[in-house]
């Protein structure tokens, strides 16, 4: 008992009093049974002597049976009295009550594929579905100028790979190497000309002024031959293998925007991805339901619905502080509920919470960790009774104890220095004060470690009136 709560002990010692209270009435109740009893006795031997008397061998067989079976009930009644408690091995679990309500066992959130509005609705919220079946239609408009315009890129950019490849034959690079021809020959032959002034000048036959013309002249053609040069070199790089490695890899990104359009209008069709339940999305932001009817407008990788896995189901609980520590994943748990009250399922502990909630702690309540229970599989009888939001009683087994002895509450005494005892009767039958050490408290039981053996018999401590008489 220094193991049970105060509140247990509180609620026994109110029972204890109230015990002693009706010991007074227990007595006034033996002696009127005593006086029948008597009676009863002078009857049988009034009868036992009629029937000697009488001679009839009829009487004398059953009224001798019937003696006989009230004289064994005396001895019986004599040797286990009422009030007698006998200390008894039984097994002791040690549980804890929770409760929750019924959830899927596991919720698949269904993505929109696209942008664009619901043209068709084929179920309703709630109901059942299977795996593969269409559920939604969206409008593909959008997707299909996007599809088109990402298609023409990517026709654009294998043209200008397969240009790439063949870029030493293309038009560009030959038109830099005519223009690089033609200024080669311009500046060779403006140097032949120099040649020739020169000439000229040294036999006064042209003025110095038409040498310093030409000469600017050719330092002109000359710059524009080098940036000729600088041009093809620009124009052959653009045909560098680096280059082309590049271009090939925008092509494969404008392939793949190209066939992930393709797959979203394909995919304008919404599938059940697998069999369970269609329910309705959860707004984070608002953290309400978000209801899709024929219509609406619904952007990509929006959450459209939930399915909801229900080979099986989850129930959340919540757990103080005190005992939360008491629990770990995998402890059974067993489970059941008002509206199947036939129906007794097991089920495991999936997962502890490590935080406490904070919703709690925000208003001040003592803390508390949310557990979740498992049920991996469900009869089909049972998923026809068991629905979602139902609510649930369960119990966790802590822990266990084969061959305890218990005895009720009522056959121990706690005094003032909180030491257990029981009246334990001896050998002569009289009843002796017994120290003991309590154990594991149930509702209705009290296990005693040490003071008392299997089959000792214990009866309670006199009431007040019992003493002073």
């Amino acid at each position: 008992m220094n193991d049970a709560p105060k509140d247990i002990l509180d609620k026994y010692h109110q029972l204890q009093t109230s015990y002693y209270q009706l010991e007074d009435d227990k007595l006034a109740l033996e002696n009127q049974l005593k006086q029948i009893k008597q009676r009863r006795k002078l009857i049988f031997i009034f009868l036992t002597i009629l029937s000697l008397t009488s001679g009839g061998y009829f009487w004398y067989t059953e009224l001798t049976s019937y003696v006989l079976s009230f004289w064994e009930i005396q001895k019986t009644e004599e040797a286990v009295p009422e009030d007698i408690i006998i200390v008894k091995q039984q097994t002791i679990q040690n549980k804890l009550p929770l409760t929750g309500k019924i959830e899927p066992l596991a919720q698949m959130e269904v993505l929109s594929p696209l942008e664009g509005m619901v043209q068709e609705k084929y179920f309703q919220y709630g109901e059942l579905t299977k795996k593969g079946k269409v559920l939604l239609v969206i409008d593909t408009t959008k997707e299909k100028v996007k599809y088109r315009t990402a298609h023409a890129a990517y026709l654009k950019l294998e043209k200008k790979v397969n240009e790439l490849k063949n870029w030493q034959n293309s038009p560009e690079v030959a038109s830099a190497k005519r223009n690089l021809t033609i200024g080669k020959y311009g500046l060779q032959t403006t140097q032949r000309k120099l040649a020739e002034i020169r000439r000229l000048l040294k036999k006064g036959i042209v003025a110095a002024s038409e040498l310093e013309e030409l000469e600017e002249g050719y330092r002109t053609q000359k710059l524009n031959y080098q940036s000729i040069q600088e041009q093809l070199e620009i124009v052959l790089k653009e045909g560098s293998a680096e280059n082309l490695r590049i271009v090939e890899l925008n092509k494969k990104n404008a392939k793949f925007k190209m066939e992930e359009m393709k797959t979203r209008i394909k995919n304008s069709q919404v599938v059940s991805p697998i069999d369970g339940v269609v329910l309705l999305p959860i707004n984070v932001k608002e953290n309400e339901p978000t209801e899709i009817q024929h219509g609406s407008f619904v952007k990509q990788d929006q959450v459209l619905f939930m399915i909801a896995n229900l080979q099986g189901f989850t129930i959340k609980s919540k757990v103080d502080e005190i005992d939360i520590l008491k629990l770990k994943t995998g402890q059974k748990v067993s489970i059941t509920g008002d509206a199947f009250k036939d129906i007794t399922l097991e089920g495991t502990i999936k997962h502890i919470s490590s935080q406490a909630d904070t919703k709690d702690m925000q208003e001040g309540m003592p803390s508390s960790f949310a557990v979740t229970i498992a049920v991996s599989k469900l009869t089909k009888e049972q998923k026809k009774r068991l629905l979602l939001g139902m609510s649930t009683n369960m119990e966790v087994l802590l822990s266990e104890k084969n061959n305890a002895l218990v005895v009720p509450f009522e056959a121990i005494t706690i005094d003032e220095e909180e030491q257990a005892w029981v009246m334990k009767l001896d050998a002569n039958g009289k009843p002796q004060k017994t120290k003991v050490k309590l154990g594991t408290t149930t509702i209705e039981t009290i296990e005693i470690l040490e003071g008392v053996q299997v089959g000792d018999k214990l009866f309670p401590e006199p009431s007040p009136t019992e003493d002073n008489t």
